[in-house]
């Protein structure tokens, strides 16, 4: 199964998708939309069908295929993303990122192997990932107080780059965790980024 609350992949369809081959099956419960242009009055009717709880098992996939979606719809879907339900995950379908806003692009983890150009890390996080721990909580100290969310997204794509190429352990859960909740309103980011800092392997021994 997925290990984000909301994927977004480029195709035409999600049952097409080597991601849907690899990470489903027959006993999965997920719900297909299909929308030429996804619509503000859409996405609230996916919203209301969100929060109704799956007939089977903890948590339930939403696929949204669609070959745009308005601005409108883009801001209204940004606030389930943001506080998405616990019983749900979300999978958006598109043929182009273009037209996407950079913010709704920053609640999404985007697979490397489904995008069409290769997903590769930053320099920002590639140096942080390199860093003491002392260097990484001076880092974050800066970024939170100085509430830079350029950074902090860097950060964050990188964590998440880097969780996708990793095979699932407790310290990649819980830094799974962590970089969902940034996502949420009012959550503490300098707390969350902290325990990813703490978390993530330092790649080279010598910095420790």
């Amino acid at each position: 199964m997925i290990r984000h609350h909301a994927l977004l992949l480029q195709g035409k369809s999600f049952t097409d998708s080597e991601y849907f081959t690899r990470d489903f099956d027959s006993t999965s419960e997920y719900e297909v939309f299909h929308f030429e242009t996804l619509s503000i009055g859409e996405v609230r009717k996916i919203i209301q069908a969100a929060y109704v709880k799956p007939f089977h098992g903890e948590v339930k996939t939403m696929v949204l295929e669609a070959q745009s979606i308005a601005i409108e719809a883009q801001h209204a879907l940004l606030k389930v993303l943001e506080e998405p339900p616990l019983t749900t995950q979300f999978i958006l379908v598109l043929n182009s990122t273009e037209g996407l806003l950079p913010t709704l692009l920053s609640r999404v983890m985007q697979p490397a192997d489904t995008s069409r150009l290769p997903r590769t890390t930053n320099s920002f996080f590639t140096i942080f990932q390199t860093s003491s721990y002392a260097a990484r909580l001076d880092v974050i100290s800066r970024i939170t107080k100085d509430k830079d969310v350029s950074q902090i997204d860097l950060l964050r794509d990188g964590i998440l780059w880097y969780l996708e190429q990793q095979p699932p352990t407790p310290s990649s859960a819980v830094m799974l965790d962590c970089v969902t909740k940034l996502n949420l309103r009012g959550s503490s980011k300098k707390m969350l980024l902290e325990e990813i800092a703490l978390t993530l392997p330092i790649t080279n021994p010598e910095t420790k």
